[in-house]
């Protein structure tokens, strides 16, 4: 059986002090579905998410640092503006003005994969370039122009007949502008495993990650079985009413839904901030409030759970007696093997209460 996992939040869920839940999670569920299945969706990110959590088995780098940016603190709170709301996580690479920039990515041993994606935007005065193996003649690699008279998300997708440890981004001279976003690995000879991406990030709001531009477009490619959003903690502290945190979440699940119907939703209520329920503290009386608006968005929605990560695990006041706080919002790298943990048994018992047709 094929399982994919799509992980929607913010710093619990990305991986805040090289830490995250969601890593823990997987290597826990990964021996039910066969183990490993594809690696998945790579952000083009020379430092974060996915790599790190794969013991840098793909590396990402370019050879002009100075003009091929990282859009991953240069996007920070910039997500309704180009290129950065295409990207699904504020990662990826852009160039302003191309001189022949070369972006690498490097895997250790071949990976198995079928076919190779890799997303980038079509835009006005978009530059070309070539995407494909070093082990390929560069005429054989698939040209792309990603000049537009509009802006989208653009992907192109290459089989793996030549495939190498290699692959290669190669942009033209032409002083025209590039973006590119994540490189997606698809093994479509496999029938079971496990694959997980992670879209995340420090500090977002689930207001921020719904004026992404063309979010669909990867929720299509990436087809996930089951969707986990763990978000709502930035909203608080941005003063979100509750009304408008649930029209949030109801636009993400629409969206999600609009285009990967049958995807199984797990809505994740955070571990317990300090000033959760203060009445003194307006994010903590709207952090209460959230609590109630999840609640509510499960009941109106068919296949979605609610998992109540406090209730089974405790409250601020226990995690920080067990010393499984980092500080007054982040559970500590303990803290977050607990949740992992919690989640997990959840999952576990949903599984074994749920019967397939068998033919």
């Amino acid at each position: 059986m094929k399982e994919s996992i799509l992980f929607v939040g913010d710093s619990l869920t990305e991986a805040h002090q090289n830490a995250t839940y969601a890593k823990q999670l997987v290597k826990r569920l990964a021996p039910m579905y066969g183990g490993m299945g594809e690696f998945g969706y790579l952000p083009l990110s020379a430092t974060h998410t996915k790599t790190l959590g794969s013991n840098n088995q793909v590396r990402v780098s370019r050879t002009s640092p100075g003009t091929v940016i990282h859009m991953w603190g240069t996007s920070d709170r910039k997500w309704n503006l180009s290129p950065f709301k295409y990207s699904p996580d504020g990662q990826g690479f852009y160039v302003e003005s191309t001189n022949a920039e070369t972006i690498f990515i490097d895997t250790k041993g071949l990976l198995k994969a079928t076919h190779v994606r890799f997303f980038y935007l079509k835009q006005p005065n978009g530059c070309k370039f070539s995407f494909g193996y070093t082990g390929q003649p560069a005429a054989l690699r698939v040209l792309i122009d990603s000049h537009s008279e509009l802006e989208e998300v653009g992907m192109i997708e290459i089989d793996t007949r030549d495939i190498t440890e290699r692959l290669v981004i190669q942009l033209d001279r032409s002083t025209r502008r590039f973006a590119g976003f994540g490189i997606q690995f698809v093994d479509n000879s496999i029938s079971h495993g496990l694959t997980y991406d992670t879209f995340a990030r420090s500090g977002v709001t689930l207001r921020d990650h719904n004026q992404l531009i063309s979010v669909e477009i990867y929720y299509q490619y990436l087809n996930p079985t089951i969707a986990m959003l763990n978000i709502g903690t930035n909203d608080a502290i941005a003063k979100l009413e509750s009304r408008e945190f649930k029209v949030q979440l109801q636009l993400w699940l629409d969206r999600l839904r609009s285009v990967c119907p049958a995807t199984r939703v797990y809505m994740i209520e955070p571990n317990r901030p300090e000033y959760y329920g203060r009445p003194d503290s307006t994010r903590g009386f709207l952090s209460e409030e959230y609590t109630q608006i999840r609640k509510e968005i499960v009941d109106e929605n068919s296949n979605i759970h609610y998992i109540d990560v406090p209730a089974l695990t405790g409250d601020y006041e226990y995690y920080l007696a067990n010393s499984w706080m980092q500080d007054n919002v982040h559970p500590s790298p303990i803290g977050k093997g607990i949740i992992a943990s919690a989640v997990f048994n959840y999952i576990l018992n949903f599984e074994d209460a749920v019967s397939y047709s068998i033919f």
